[in-house]
């Protein structure tokens, strides 16, 4: 049996795929646009196993997260039914190429969900909006459409208060959504004598009493 595993980590640009043959360390495929600094290189060969039981204890150590890699022909299989449900039923033709393309990345139902359906990115969607979606396109702007994702939950508004930016909202509902905005992360208003906001600012035991006031 042959498994492929993914090795990531906080300081690798790219991961590092090891496979194993029935538990015998096979081969290793490093980084070509971002290679390991000699210190990241050296440490590794001192904690790669040649035993695939000891693995995910061993990178542990040097900080790498182990992820079984999903064989080739199931990301094939996964992108093309993802396809054709966000494609009213359309069939992808698949390349040669596209096999080889594919295999380079890691994908799943809610990154493809993403791509197929909510990213705006002009390199991904195109002029019209409706985007190419090949598995080169994907393949090309995979970290662009990683970056979207990780961004997609965050707010819209500053985790900060100004007089000026509250001012330039246009509507009640959405001071209504910044105010909640500003609570969600712990800020309160603090009022002048006239109950006017001069600024919002962490909760205490003495001011979250009054957090509901505006």
């Amino acid at each position: 049996m042959e498994n492929t595993h993914i090795l990531n980590g906080d300081r690798l640009a790219e991961p590092i795929e090891v496979t194993y043959k029935d538990g015998v360390l096979s081969e290793i495929r490093f980084p070509t646009k971002y290679p390991l600094t000699l210190v990241q290189h050296t440490a590794f060969f001192k904690h790669i196993p040649y035993s695939e039981e000891v693995l995910e204890f061993n990178m542990g150590l040097i900080k790498l997260r182990v992820e079984k890699a999903t064989p080739t022909h199931k990301k094939i299989a996964l992108f093309c039914t993802m396809y054709s449900r966000y494609k009213g039923g359309l069939k992808y033709n698949m390349l040669p190429a596209d096999k080889g393309r594919i295999k380079l990345i890691k994908i799943d139902e809610e990154i493809l969900t993403f791509y197929f359906s909510k990213s705006t990115a002009f390199e991904i969607v195109g002029k019209d909006g409706k985007g190419k979606h090949s598995v080169n396109n994907l393949v090309t702007y995979y970290n662009l459409l990683l970056q979207e994702i990780a961004s997609a939950g965050k707010s819209k508004f500053p985790d900060h208060w100004t007089e000026a930016y509250e001012n330039g909202l246009k509507t009640h509902q959405e001071r209504n959504d910044y105010w909640a905005h500003l609570r969600s992360i712990g800020l309160v208003p603090k009022k002048d004598r006239v109950g006017k906001t001069i600024d919002w600012e962490k909760a205490s035991t003495e001011t979250s009493n009054y957090s509901h006031r505006d």
